[in-house]
């Protein structure tokens, strides 16, 4: 009786330790791309075109694919952000915004896999392809919360979506990205404690707010 009262008690550290283990996003592990992409630059020497799929299988086992030929431009990252990391399609930053950017862009596909229809989604999905090629946890949570509150959202109820982009108007608030990175630096937060934070200071960080309407089926 007793060795089957401790074997009970180890089967329940272990599955502990592995829900612990994914609760903090990983453990350290976010994802694993399928290698790195060969990209050609296209004739503005800005926009990169994908010469061989990408795919990108996040700690969550989701799956993001994107497929040859697509061409990426860095434009649903917020351009007040592009500075902190030296542009989206540099360096460690390239895979996770060309996966962001195609995600972004396709929103009006009916995804078999409804993760995939998420705006949130999507945006988390960046977050863990910035750390799973190596970006430091602060400078990818302040990305993280650049395209959460800045970025494209739409709503999706089946197959018929609605895209909403936030758009500054005059009279928001410059400071804005500087509260963001400095709420982020000082306090190292989650990613579910960015979001309280931007909703609950949307009126300050960014005044007024516009939500302007992109497109509807």
């Amino acid at each position: 009786m007793r060795t089957i009262v401790f074997a009970v008690l180890g089967l329940l550290l272990v599955v502990g330790a592995v829900v612990y283990y994914r609760l903090d996003v990983g453990g350290g592990y976010f994802g694993k791309f399928s290698g790195s992409p060969i990209v050609e630059f296209m004739p503005n020497e800005h926009d990169i075109k994908l010469k061989a799929p990408l795919s990108f299988v996040d700690f969550e086992n989701r799956t993001w694919d994107v497929p040859e030929g697509y061409v990426s431009n860095g434009a649903s990252i917020p351009r007040a952000f592009w500075s902190l990391m030296g542009g989206p399609l540099d360096g460690p930053y390239r895979d996770a915004s060309i996966i962001h950017d195609y995600y972004c862009e396709k929103y009006t596909e009916p995804w078999p896999d409804e993760y995939k229809r998420q705006w949130r989604n999507v945006h988390r999905a960046f977050y863990y392809g910035m750390r799973a090629r190596g970006v430091p946890e602060i400078k990818a949570k302040t990305m993280y919360g650049a395209v959460y509150h800045f970025g494209p959202r739409w709503e999706s109820e089946g197959n018929r979506v609605r895209s909403v982009a936030a758009m500054p108007t005059a009279g928001g608030d410059i400071n804005s990205d500087e509260m963001l990175i400095d709420y982020v630096e000082k306090n190292n937060p989650s990613l579910d404690q960015i979001e309280g934070y931007l909703k609950d200071n949307r009126d300050v960080i960014l005044q007024p707010r516009a939500w302007q309407q992109m497109r509807t089926e």
